[in-house]
């Protein structure tokens, strides 16, 4: 594959991913995210500057919003909606830098319970320049233990 705005060959992160809908399990999109620093009082945008979409960088002391697509939650029989949790993780290497504590997920009251828009805002104000992962986990309640109850989305991204 080649980057269309750099010519590099090889940038296949700059692809989403598309989940089989026909399955009716839980899945989730890509990660999206985007990011600002404050300069001088002046909010910047810094995701991707200096480099193509799939180098995501970041400020040191600055933020990201990451955002995600939840697909097929099962729905509780009374209410019709779902009962799910996310976490948001940081890690370097395998050490985890960074440990969120699940919380539920709410959906919009404008968006279709079988597909919520959901996410979060991750500060960088500890993380030293260097390479990261972050790690969202999803789990349905609803599945109980089931091996279906919980996916994962993972993303790159460097701190300068």
């Amino acid at each position: 594959m080649r980057e269309t705005d750099s010519g590099l060959i090889g940038t296949a992160n700059d692809y989403i991913e598309i989940p089989d809908m026909k399955a009716n399990r839980l899945s989730t999109s890509s990660l999206f995210v985007s990011g600002q620093a404050v300069e001088e009082g002046k909010v910047v945008n810094t995701a991707g500057e200096g480099g193509t979409a799939s180098q995501r960088r970041f400020a040191r002391g600055g933020e990201f919003t990451y955002t995600l697509v939840i697909y097929n939650p099962k729905l509780d029989g009374k209410l019709k909606e779902p009962q799910l949790e996310i976490r948001a993780r940081i890690l370097k290497g395998s050490q985890v830098v960074y440990k969120g504590e699940p919380r539920p997920v709410i959906a919009a009251q404008d968006s279709a319970p079988t597909r919520i828009v959901t996410g979060g805002v991750i500060k960088l104000l500890t993380l030293q320049p260097d390479d990261y992962t972050l790690e969202v986990t999803v789990r349905d309640k609803l599945r109980g233990k089931d091996s279906r109850s919980i996916i994962r989305q993972e993303m790159d991204f460097s701190v300068e």
